[in-house]
């Protein structure tokens, strides 16, 4: 290397430790301390936690249909596809007939993709609205899945009964 390239390295070095040095010096000064820096430690441990155990909770609860604040990552469940189909008795039918619902035609894309993910918020929400029509008795949602690998899973049905108070 050339000396007045060394010379050059040289002092750019120093010029960028003095910086690097004040610039942690006033770092240091500016640094919160006692407890105002106890609160501020106590708060981003507390963050921590919730976004530790709040993922959690799905693997140590009974019901595993609704993962959005799982950690999907661990999960094979987010790469089924599944279609979902809907039904109804109606009390103005002959008995033993089944309508078979035009899902699009009643509710949202949306609402659709969280019957077919058997969300319960969207699954008992449907329930409830359907049935607020006196005619319907019964109501049965029909999931046709398949794996992440593709292979058909079992047909999962949801069946639900109108309850009328008398």
């Amino acid at each position: 290397m050339p000396e007045w390239a060394a010379r050059v390295h040289a002092v750019r070095s120093m010029s960028i430790h003095s910086t690097q040095r004040e610039s942690d010096e006033r770092l240091a000064a500016d640094a919160p301390v006692g407890a105002r820096r106890r609160r501020i430690l106590v708060l981003a441990c507390l963050i921590l936690a919730a976004q530790l155990l709040v993922p959690a909770a799905y693997y140590v609860s009974d019901s595993k249909a609704d993962e959005r604040f799982a950690w999907r990552m661990f999960s094979n469940r987010r790469a089924e596809t599944c279609k979902v189909q809907a039904s109804e008795r109606r009390a103005d039918r002959p008995p033993g007939t089944v309508d078979r619902l035009r899902l699009s035609a009643l509710i949202h894309r949306a609402w659709i993709h969280g019957l077919s993910r058997r969300r319960p918020g969207i699954v008992d929400k449907f329930f409830s609205w359907r049935c607020e029509d006196p005619q319907v008795s019964e109501l049965a949602l029909i999931r046709h899945c398949r794996s992440a690998t593709g292979e058909p899973m079992p047909i999962d049905t949801i069946e639900h009964r109108c309850e009328r108070l008398p």
